[in-house]
């Protein structure tokens, strides 16, 4: 499978509080959510972020 890289930058305020493994992302792209491949697809918010969790990583939860 080929890697797939899509730009864009992290989302994290006090208002979302974030889980330790679970962070919000917004593509540059917004488009570039359907190229993430999956039996389910993404549907991202209005303003085009998404939360993703990221596998391997143990955090402590924050709430």
């Amino acid at each position: 499978m080929p890697t797939l890289l899509v730009k864009g930058s992290f989302k994290v305020s006090e208002k979302a509080k974030p889980y330790g493994d679970t962070v919000s992302f917004i593509p540059d792209n917004v488009a570039d959510w359907k190229l993430v491949p999956g039996y389910k697809p993404i549907l991202p918010a209005a303003d085009g972020h998404a939360n993703i969790r990221l596998e391997g990583i143990d955090a402590l939860e924050t709430h």
